[in-house]
């Protein structure tokens, strides 16, 4: 991704993607841990400045760092800098494959089904999404929930592409 001691992955509502730029991207922060507390100042700065909720902020998929993002994802980023916090803004494609993951396990009422939904994925980007998603949860389990989200999107035809 450009910064080779990545270690925390965020992912921001689209709201809040929005103001960052326009971009439905999940953001990604370089973790300096010398500088997390400066960090952490930084990210409450950016989330007042642009009336974002106090947890915009979500870590909760960092296992992504070491099982893999989407092919090319370090070529769609776009570096900003607000103070001392650093964020990878990842493109409207790649923000397709990370909210599928987490609506797939969360479906259907949660904010990632909703921001999903926002991106209007075609045929082809949820179908390339869905199969990086499998890379990432090749369980059983998880392949019925991710076939149920794609029949929810559309994809009538979903278990014979997983």
């Amino acid at each position: 991704m450009g910064h080779a001691d990545l270690d925390d992955v965020i992912a921001g509502a689209a709201r809040a993607q929005h103001q960052l730029g326009g971009y439905q991207g999940a953001i990604s922060a370089q973790r300096a841990a010398d500088r997390r507390g400066e960090q952490l100042e930084a990210a409450v700065d950016v989330a007042n400045a642009l009336g974002l909720p106090a947890n915009w902020l979500n870590s909760g998929p960092t296992s992504i760092v070491e099982t893999g993002f989407p092919e090319g994802f370090a070529s769609r980023v776009e570096v900003r800098r607000y103070g001392g916090l650093t964020l990878d803004v990842a493109s409207r494609y790649d923000q397709i494959f990370l909210k599928l993951y987490a609506a797939a396990d969360q479906w259907p009422g949660s904010k990632h089904a909703d921001d999903l939904r926002r991106l209007e994925p075609t045929r082809e980007e949820l179908i390339a999404a869905a199969k990086w998603t499998m890379s990432q949860d090749p369980s059983e389990g998880f392949k019925q929930l991710l076939g149920n989200t794609l029949r929810e999107l559309g994809l009538n035809d979903a278990d014979s592409l997983l």
